[in-house]
């Protein structure tokens, strides 16, 4: 299903390019190659350091409306955090053609699936260096998928209606892949500086061995803002390939009005994917420097309660915590 899909996208791309070239419209395409770096420094002496992952994206404009986007990454975190399964595959995560019509948009291929603060840019610009538990810790109930299917956006006033139908194999931000399918949607609000968003994913997910179980989860997000304070909050309940499944993620980040490189930042979160699974709660804080517009320095310390489901890319901290160095670097073509 995916392959054709693929199949269909890159015809659709040659398609409308060749429409463009006809008609003699510039086509500027723009992309970006980032790379992960990361020191993983835990108390109990297991310390690694290494390349996390590396991604690239690429974006084009081809003539009238059209527009193309892929996205692609490889990770490499159970080398350096010893925890989750071991996916050194390079996987798309977004690969479409979208078509904009005032303001609505209609995508089809590999699209991202609408549930929550799904934008994962968010992440690395925040000073947070990984992803809230409840969003991918567990392979097979992660929130972030590229999904195989057709997406539509539209926004009038200050609302925003994302409405997508997939089906297939979804790829996940580790580089983990499982089978995922149903109807998401996403409705955002905001007022002044506050942001509120509704969401909803009725489905299936595959299990290991069990095939696949029905999905039908809730979600509501909020992001509140203030001269150099955001706040930003995300809560998420129902049933998640067959298995009772909830969790929440409170975060914060404050710029230094007087140092603007430095960032300060923490989160406290808890996840339970299943019901005979214990809570998975965590405290990070943390600090981020930019040193340019390419670079980005992050530190944080960790400490949890050691979660005791699999597979699971969140180590058990032990009693003084974890220590987590990231440096990322972007180049723009």
């Amino acid at each position: 299903m995916k392959r054709i899909v693929l199949i269909i996208f890159v015809c659709a791309v040659t398609l409308v390019t060749t429409l463009s070239a006809k008609a003699q419209i510039e086509r500027p395409f723009t992309g970006q190659i980032a790379l992960d770096l990361r020191s993983f420094n835990a108390s109990g002496g297991r310390n690694r350091s290494g390349v996390y992952g590396a991604e690239l994206n690429v974006q084009g404009k081809l003539g009238k409306g059209w527009r193309v986007h892929f996205e692609g990454a490889q990770n490499n975190a159970k080398s350096l955090t010893t925890a989750g399964a071991v996916f050194n595959q390079f996987i798309t995560q977004q690969a479409n053609v979208e078509y904009l019509a005032g303001k609505q948009s209609f995508s089809a291929g590999v699209v991202r699936l609408p549930f929550g603060l799904y934008d994962h840019r968010e992440t690395y610009a925040s000073g947070l260096i990984d992803y809230p538990l409840l969003r991918g810790d567990s392979a097979l109930q992660a929130l972030d998928w590229g999904v195989t299917g057709a997406k539509y956006t539209g926004f009038k006033g200050n609302t925003q209606w994302e409405t997508s139908a997939f089906g297939g194999t979804g790829a996940g931000m580790w580089g983990n892949q499982n089978n995922v399918s149903g109807i998401a949607s996403r409705l955002q609000t905001y007022y002044k500086g506050v942001i509120v968003g509704l969401s909803r994913w009725d489905g299936s997910t595959s299990t290991a061995g069990k095939g696949q179980e029905g999905t039908h989860l809730t979600g509501v997000d909020v992001r509140y803002t203030r001269p150099h304070l955001l706040l930003r909050g995300e809560y998420m309940a129902g049933d998640h390939a067959g298995q009772k499944s909830h969790g929440f993620s409170i975060d914060a980040f404050y710029h230094l009005p007087k140092f603007e490189r430095w960032t300060l930042s923490t989160r406290w979160e808890a996840f339970q994917p299943s019901t005979n699974t214990t809570t998975t709660r965590q405290l990070t804080v943390g600090v981020r420097y930019t040193l340019s517009k390419d670079w980005m320095l992050a530190l944080n310390w960790r400490k949890n309660n050691g979660p005791d489901y699999s597979p699971s890319w969140t180590p058990s901290s032990r009693a003084g915590g974890d220590f987590y160095f990231q440096a990322y670097r972007k180049v723009g073509f």
